[in-house]
């Protein structure tokens, strides 16, 4: 029975809380959040103690694992703090403030022989599974565009700007890593053009879109928007030489095949809640068997940070209004890259 901490008890953390206490071979132990009483709550729903300190849980010789559900910016002292004290890291994305000082912990934890996994949870969606085994089995041909749309409820006006911004990085964050997943391939180059479709003068930008070209050949389109007033929705869609597949709105495990002459849909609905709750599982149940077989997880830091240089250059291609190539032999002034930076799972 791994014994598994939690820092962070948000909405993410909460998802972690509740898929541990019904694990049925881990077990949550410590809940910490600057916000004590979330701490408190969320230790009392799902049976963990409220810890003082983050340094407290570290320090407990009883916990196996931590997972950091907390915000991006306290990142940075947590994983610190994992490699003081040799615990192993589930972390949410993203993995620091930046691609740089998130590559000094790909080297470190490397260095210390030590486990630490990125949520990058979409990989774990049945959905995207499905059509990923449809792209890399050839089922499609050689793709030529890949679409992804992303729509999500509005941002808070309550929030800084600052904060309302993040909140979309982070969603495209997750969208960029999806991209290379799916295509087994890293992009060459990016061109980003966003909407601010807000009155209030000085509004975050809420709507955007971003072209990316792929060492494959293959092309990417995202669009996102956080102004929808409905729900939260996403779909991706392949289009390959021969055939086509479209994962299915308002859920995680449906996906349309479309090929000469025929069609075939496998569709399950569900709300948001229900989509996600278990994909977080099947994430946590990832890291959890790489902590217990000692193996390469399903996901590394390295794919963390290569959607993570994706996510600046984004926002570099916005702010310069032109399209912005990749070096991924020194991507966007990385100064340290490691040898196997480019591995077999980016490789065209």
């Amino acid at each position: 029975m791994a014994t598994v901490a939690l820092l962070g008890a948000g909405f993410i953390g909460n998802l972690h809380a509740a898929n541990l206490a019904v694990h049925p071979h881990a077990e949550l132990s410590w809940v910490f959040d600057p916000q004590s009483e979330l701490a408190k709550l969320t230790a009392r729903k799902y049976h963990g103690i409220a810890a003082s300190s983050a340094r407290q849980v570290f320090a407990d010789p009883s916990v196996d694992a931590v997972i950091i559900a907390s915000t991006t910016d306290s990142h940075a002292e947590l994983l610190d703090l994992a490699l003081e004290h040799q615990k192993p890291v589930l972390v949410e994305m993203p993995l620091t403030t930046s691609a740089l000082s998130g590559n000094d912990y790909v080297k470190r934890f490397t260095d210390a022989h030590l486990l630490a996994m990125p949520d990058l949870c979409r990989r774990f969606a049945p959905n995207y599974i499905q059509l990923r085994t449809c792209i890399c089995d050839d089922s499609l041909g050689d793709i030529e565009l890949l679409q992804i749309s992303s729509r999500g409820i509005s941002l808070s006006p309550f929030e800084n700007y600052g904060h309302r911004q993040a909140r979309l990085r982070e969603r495209l964050f997750h969208f960029f890593d999806l991209a290379t997943w799916l295509l087994n391939s890293l992009p060459v180059d990016i061109y980003a053009a966003s909407s601010r479709l807000e009155n209030a003068p000085n509004s975050p930008i809420n709507t955007c879109v971003a072209t990316l070209r792929f060492a494959n050949g293959a092309l990417c389109q995202l669009d996102a928007s956080m102004r929808d007033g409905l729900s939260y929705d996403e779909r991706v869609s392949a289009r390959g030489a021969f055939a086509a597949a479209e994962t299915q709105r308002g859920s995680s495990v449906a996906l349309r095949l479309h090929q000469t002459q025929r069609s075939v849909k496998r569709y399950v609905d569900a709300d948001w809640h229900e989509r996600i709750t278990p994909i977080f599982a099947s994430s946590l149940e990832g890291f959890l068997s790489a902590l217990e077989s000692e193996e390469t997880p399903p996901a590394t830091l390295q794919d963390a940070i290569v959607a993570q240089v994706i996510t600046q250059a984004f926002a570099q291609s916005l702010t310069e209004e032109r399209p912005v190539p990749f070096n991924w032999n020194n991507p966007l002034g990385l100064s340290v890259i490691k040898p196997d930076f480019l591995d077999a799972r980016h490789t065209a």
